[in-house]
């Protein structure tokens, strides 16, 4: 039904009759399958350390004030006190960390990350479990700021940031069941 749909639309919109033009009908699962194949090659593409520095948007460099720059500091500070009460996750977890920092830089925060007290679990499975509830949550938190940011380029920005720390959530998930 959808097929008709789009047919119809384009049809409309574009004075074309596509339907003259033989397909194979696609089924839903085989639309799905390259939707989430396109989406997890935007996301790990997204997510790299070798990518060019985001470009720094207009922020108050002093003070966090924005809601996704305290965010990101937070997991700053987090993916820290991990690392320092579980140095063997040193290795893995590091390049995330470092990508959060890039995250706040392209907000605009341009100071380093305080670190604050924070409760941590007693156990690395734990830990990792407590990682892994945080970037679900600035995911969410980011795609969520993107419906409310009036900037294209904030939003471009946000976007980016949410599947990076959507592929944070898978590696720490991987790096959670071998642990």
């Amino acid at each position: 039904m959808w097929v008709q749909l789009v047919t119809w639309s384009i049809t409309r919109a574009t004075g074309w009759n596509i339907d003259l033009v033989p397909t194979r009908p696609t089924s839903r699962r085989a639309f799905l399958v390259s939707v989430g194949t396109i989406g997890t090659a935007a996301l790990v593409a997204s997510c790299g350390s070798d990518s060019p520095t985001p470009v720094a948007l207009e922020s108050d460099p002093a003070a966090p004030g924005d809601v996704h720059v305290a965010s990101e500091l937070e997991l700053i500070a987090l993916y820290s006190a991990i690392t320092q009460a579980f140095p063997d996750l040193a290795g893995p977890l590091t390049p995330i960390a470092d990508q959060h920092r890039e995250h706040a830089r392209a907000l605009g925060y341009r100071a380093d990350a305080p670190l604050g007290a924070l409760q941590i679990p007693p156990t690395s499975r734990q830990a990792l479990r407590q990682l892994i509830d945080a970037e679900e949550r600035a995911a969410r938190d980011r795609q969520e700021g993107c419906a409310v940011e009036p900037e294209p380029e904030r939003v471009r920005l946000l976007a980016l940031i949410a599947a990076s720390e959507a592929t944070h959530v898978l590696e720490l998930t991987v790096l959670s069941e071998i642990s």
